[in-house]
Parts: structure tokens; sequence; C-alpha cells
């Protein structure tokens, strides 16, 4: 199981340069349940692998619309 379709790669990344984390831009679907890490296994070993989400839209689980949070809704943006 993944998260997303991946879609672009920071240089570092790219090139392999030795770095604690690498940063990937994914399209991913903000209704599912988003993980916070995944096991990622290979044949004779397996590791666990974080996930920080950077630069997420607020998001309203109640009307299911981008930009605003269920929390500070108002009656002017939605209908919560």
């Amino acid at each position: 199981m993944g998260i997303g379709t991946p879609l672009a790669f920071n240089n570092s990344t790219m090139q392999r340069i030795w770095a604690f984390f690498a940063k990937v831009l994914v399209d991913i679907d903000i209704l599912t349940n988003l993980p916070s890490q995944i096991l990622v296994e290979r044949s004779g070993f397996a590791f666990i692998v974080d996930f920080e989400y950077e630069k997420f839209p607020f998001f309203c689980s109640h009307c299911k619309m981008i930009g605003h949070d269920k929390n500070f809704a108002t009656k002017k943006i939605c209908y919560c």
C-alpha cells in the first residue's frame, strides 16, 4: 500500500546525495486516512518509513471542502 502518486522529487533525492530524509511531492486523496508511517519490504529485509506532511491545506471533514477547517468554519464559508 502506498500513500499516493509521486509527482516530483527534490534535487538531493534525485541525485541520491546522502540525506536523512527524502522530499517527494505526492498527489494524495485527502478523504482517506493518511498514515504517519509505512512498512517497506524488500527481499531479505524490511524497514519503516515515517511521513511528515508539509504544506497540507486546511480541509473541512464536514463539507469536504479545501480552504478551511471545521473548527474555524463560519456560516459565510461553510454550512457546517
